[in-house]
């Protein structure tokens, strides 16, 4: 199987069991997470309690693999504002995308929104 882009926000949904957090578990293995978007479900975390250590440690056990956010990145992050806009995409949003097209991979994600998109790279939903 060939890796995924994991965004936060299913990566969210699998921390809190929600509906679809069992096809985010099956991909697992494969996956893949922008260093923006393990910084977005970090504050995600520290939001509702946990402590960095602690965060440091669930990331560490989930064994997810990180790419780093580069100027590519930031520059594609920034073209897509115009496509992306009117959706209401966060720059989080757009750094998973771009991390997408430049790795030219799926992304898994719960952002229903995201289906609407044409931006040449596969989306899955989870629900």
């Amino acid at each position: 199987m060939s890796r995924v882009i994991l965004d936060a926000s299913a990566l969210i949904a699998l921390l809190n069991e929600e509906k679809g957090s069992e096809l985010v578990e099956s991909h697992l293995p494969q996956v893949v997470m922008s260093t923006v978007n393990m910084a977005e479900v970090s504050s995600y975390l520290i939001m509702r309690g946990f402590d960095a250590d602690e965060i440091q440690q669930l990331f560490l056990d989930l064994a997810i693999p990180t790419i780093d956010y580069t100027e590519q990145h930031a520059y594609l992050t920034a073209a897509l504002l115009p496509k992306t806009k009117a959706k209401g995409l966060s720059l989080g949003d757009r750094a998973c995308l771009s991390l997408a097209i430049i790795e030219k991979l799926p992304i898994l994600t719960a952002d229903k929104i995201w289906a609407t998109l044409d931006l040449g790279i596969s989306i899955t939903l989870i629900r």
